[in-house]
């Protein structure tokens, strides 16, 4: 049996080649069934193409990191989650996410992802891996399936960020760490993203006074001539959080509550490329946040959230979302 946390790199190899031969697995397969000439979207809600590739892919799931690991790791997918008492286990948990958005499969997006990461109930995380597909996939003129890249693979252990892509046939690993520019940036300055493909996402963001009155400002000052950087995207969850790590966006922000699948694969590894993740409080988000909170422990619990390039960035993300509390100032009469 493994001796997971002393032969951590091996591990994180392991995980990183399983994620890799998923995302692979899953782009195969909407490449087959899943196709431009799509009438209606199809939804995994639903006993249909969509629900049988994500069952595969857990499957698949199952079937490596069985063969990989044994009895040291408990799986606790998705579905599992809802059937797996996190509290009394006594293993390391693999909690997998096999298909991350499947509402942009069947659209033809690539922001879909599947994510993993690894932890010890009632202790800490060790580890997490996002697999994202290559936006290069797709048919020929004639309608042959073209060869799939396999993609790339962010993975991360304590303290180290990695990525790792395909390069003509080949992976190409680099380390990952925000760019020194982006932990400048001021809001002014910054990309965000926050999910809401939803209304009550949507409006979560946008029904805060502060942050429209930022926008207001922006906008009057590009109307002066000014240049300002700062835009929003309303895609957020463990693909975007993954390019925070990048610095391909700064921010990104959940207030209405995720799953931990859904937010500590791609956040655990932002936070070890040098971002800072922080609740809606103020406080540091760690293992011991984590922990303290119940995040290890009952998997219905969701977490809200500011991952940030830098403290400071997000010092001013959390006065602009979360105006702080305090006593009112007496009117004068």
């Amino acid at each position: 049996m493994l001796d997971l946390e002393n032969r951590l790199d091996e591990v994180l190899d392991r995980c990183k080649d399983t994620v890799r031969a998923v995302v692979e697995f899953v782009t195969q397969q909407v490449e087959r069934h899943i196709g431009v000439d799509t009438v209606q979207p199809t939804f995994k809600d639903k006993n249909n193409i969509t629900r049988e590739i994500d069952g595969k892919a857990h499957g698949l799931y199952q079937f490596k990191l069985n063969d990989d690991f044994g009895t040291a790791v408990t799986i606790a997918g998705e579905e599992e989650a809802k059937e797996i008492d996190w509290s009394k286990e006594e293993r390391f948990l693999a909690s997998v996410d096999a298909v991350d958005g499947t509402d942009l499969i069947v659209r033809g997006f690539y922001n879909w992802c599947s994510a993993l990461f690894l932890f010890k109930p009632n202790s800490h995380v060790i580890a997490s891996w996002v697999g994202m597909p290559s936006s290069r996939v797709g048919k020929t003129a004639l309608g042959a399936s073209k060869e799939v890249p396999t993609g790339t693979v962010y993975f991360a252990k304590s303290g180290e960020a990695f990525k790792e892509e395909d390069s003509e046939g080949k992976p190409k690993r680099s380390k990952v760490l925000v760019p020194a520019e982006n932990r400048q940036k001021k809001l002014e300055d910054a990309s965000i993203c926050f999910y809401g493909q939803k209304a009550k996402n949507f409006l979560s963001v946008f029904n805060q006074k502060r942050l429209v009155s930022k926008l207001k400002e922006f906008k009057s000052k590009a109307d002066g001539g000014g240049f300002v950087p700062f835009r929003i995207y309303n895609l957020a969850g463990n693909p975007m959080l993954v390019k925070v790590g990048e610095g391909i966006v700064d921010v990104v922000i959940e207030l209405e509550g995720q799953r931990v699948y859904d937010v500590i694969p791609g956040a655990y590894f932002a936070q070890q490329a040098g971002a800072f993740w922080g609740d809606l409080k103020g406080l540091e988000i760690n293992n011991q946040y984590l922990l303290s909170n119940g995040f290890l422990s009952d998997p219905k619990k969701k977490l809200t959230y500011i991952v940030a390039s830098s403290k400071a960035l997000y010092d001013e993300v959390l006065a602009t979302i979360v105006p702080p509390k305090g006593p009112r100032k007496r009117q004068p009469h």
